[in-house]
């Protein structure tokens, strides 16, 4: 399955909270038949590390699943926080949720469905990655407060909150994951943010509200290995793609998408990206032409999308608000 495919968190409405989680074959460009869940409002989807499963987590009541990404069928279903409205999983398995709801993050060990203890990371949290070194930092947006909030997860031991800009909304890690990448939704800029300091650096004017943001080790357009080895990040935003050179920082030429942009993940070693949109489709980029290609309707409001097996592949949400 790695790589072939995409799985949405297609979120619905009031009216149509949805349960479903579409999938998209990526060399067809088309819907395959989606995934059956229990959750409801699904807003957020991950991989889980070394296997074929997904987690989903729904706004509406209020649980995680763990689905078999091969089979569809769901093999762990939990209750966690008010209004979960983000997930990532560690390498060793367990759901970190972002309880939208209550300010809280709640971990979900997998492997034998415990639920933790909830701690408390802010008054709007809505997005989160995991990087650091060996991946044990968990990074948390706050969208309430424009903080990120760091949680070391050996112990879920809390950070300082460190400021960067304007309604924080989608998080990801530079491809050594010593820094985290902040879209700021409020201030149109990406802010990058020093682990191993706890410092914020100067933000990037991106020139769109930016809703999504995923990283690829190969170098910007118009750049090679050697001037960019650090890599590229592709934020999402208005209708655009915007490319940020992370040896540099400059901000690149946007590649216009064609519709509102949400979350974007990367495929095929970082040359293409998949963009989920307001319209409920999914489009797909060529980023070494900055050609979009064929839009797949995928309905509800996507809020995430993810590849499995794809290094840089993002499930990143708005805010609920």
């Amino acid at each position: 399955m790695s790589g072939a495919e995409a799985f949405v968190a297609a979120f619905g409405d009031g009216a149509q909270p949805g349960s479903e989680v579409p999938r998209v074959d990526l060399a067809r460009a088309r819907t395959d038949p989606p995934l059956h869940t229990t959750v409801s409002e699904p807003d957020a989807v991950a991989s889980v590390p070394g296997t074929d499963d997904l987690v989903v987590v729904g706004a509406g009541n209020d649980q995680l699943v763990e689905i078999d990404g091969a089979s569809g069928r769901i093999v762990l279903r939990v209750t966690v926080g008010l209004r979960p409205d983000a997930v990532a999983v560690t390498s060793g398995g367990t759901a970190i949720v972002v309880d939208g709801g209550s300010g809280d993050i709640t971990p979900v060990d997998l492997r034998t469905g415990h639920v933790g203890p909830a701690v408390h990371v802010g008054d709007v949290p809505d997005a989160i990655a995991i990087g650091g070194t060996a991946r044990r930092v968990a990074v948390v947006a706050d969208a309430g407060q424009g903080v990120v909030m760091p949680v070391f997860l050996d112990g879920f031991r809390q950070g300082f909150p460190i400021r960067v800009g304007v309604e924080p909304d989608a998080v990801a890690f530079t491809p050594g994951g010593t820094t985290a990448l902040v879209a700021n939704l409020g201030s149109d800029s990406v802010t990058p943010v020093d682990l191993a300091r706890g410092r914020p650096g100067a933000a990037v004017d991106v020139g769109v509200p930016p809703t999504g943001i995923a990283v690829t080790r190969r170098p910007a357009p118009g750049t090679t290995a050697a001037t960019d080895p650090a890599g590229t990040a592709w934020v999402s935003g208005g209708g655009s793609l915007v490319p940020i050179d992370l040896s540099t920082m400059a901000v690149g030429t946007p590649v216009p998408v064609g519709h509102p942009a949400e979350a974007v993940a990367l495929a095929d070693g970082g040359t293409r990206a998949w963009v989920c949109d307001e319209q409920g489709t999914v489009t797909e980029v060529d980023l070494a032409t900055g050609r979009a290609g064929p839009s797949v309707l995928v309905g509800g409001r996507p809020r995430g999308i993810v590849v499995p097996g794809n290094p840089g592949s993002a499930a990143t949400a708005r805010s609920s608000g």
